[in-house]
């Protein structure tokens, strides 16, 4: 069956897959794909301490501990094997590392992090008091990811001369156009129509695309995929397609 062999390559070689797998490879590999998700899922980490009560730069503080303690012992570390999911792994060890009381202070002034008013800025746009610390983490990694992979179509779309194109495109996204959008969107492009109708389902096939790319690098088999792909929408409050 050549999709169930392209797929079991693919999931031998995510971030996450190196990760919990670090036993029989390349440590120094496992560690750089640690990293790569630390950094980039640094936020939701920060969401679920804030809203937990921490004050910002207590929250701050502690993500911090938390990230160089989860990259000090994360590779290798047999809770990886247990959990398919990365996302998983980071609620479990989070919920660890805050039962076990950690120390606060961060000892690796080399590890990098977002800046604190960034982070608060987005968690006072975005947090709510309808939502659980955990439904913090859930929807934050949701939003991380598209983010992702709403800058990987933007990127694309760049290096293809396609710049403007996307500008007026990319709301179409998330959401559907109202009547007589297109035809307001062609004349602003000197197009026709039926152009930008094609471009925006390109353009939605195409994201769609990068987010499983995304969701992939959190997992380490495709059959946590549908599950995954699930439980974002669920976090966005959507019902899956």
């Amino acid at each position: 069956m050549p999709h169930v062999e392209h797929d079991t390559d693919r999931f031998a070689t995510t971030r996450w897959s190196l990760v919990a797998r670090t036993g029989a490879g390349d440590a120094a590999t496992a560690r750089a794909s640690l990293l790569t998700l630390c950094l980039r899922y640094w936020y939701p980490v920060y969401a679920y301490l804030r809203r937990s009560g921490h004050a910002p730069e207590r929250a701050h503080d502690l993500a911090r501990s938390f990230f160089q303690q989860l990259l000090q012992d994360g590779v290798g570390h047999p809770s990886t094997i247990r959990y398919g999911r990365f996302r998983l792994f980071l609620q479990a060890e989070l919920n660890r590392f805050l039962s076990a009381q950690h120390p606060t202070s961060v000892t690796d002034a080399t590890l990098e992090h977002p800046p604190l008013d960034a982070m608060e800025l987005r968690h006072r746009a975005e947090a709510s008091p309808e939502r659980s610390p955990d439904e913090m983490l859930r929807r934050g990694f949701a939003i991380e990811l598209l983010g992702t992979a709403i800058k990987r179509l933007r990127r694309e779309a760049d290096e293809a001369g396609h710049a403007a194109m996307f500008e007026e495109l990319e709301r179409f996204l998330s959401s559907a156009p109202r009547p007589g959008e297109y035809e307001s969107i062609a004349q602003r492009l000197a197009v026709r129509p039926l152009l930008v109708s094609m471009a925006v389902k390109r353009l939605r096939q195409r994201f769609r695309e990068l987010v499983d790319q995304e969701l992939s690098e959190t997992l380490s088999s495709a059959g946590d995929m549908a599950a995954e792909r699930q439980a974002l929408m669920q976090a966005l409050g959507k019902e899956p397609a």
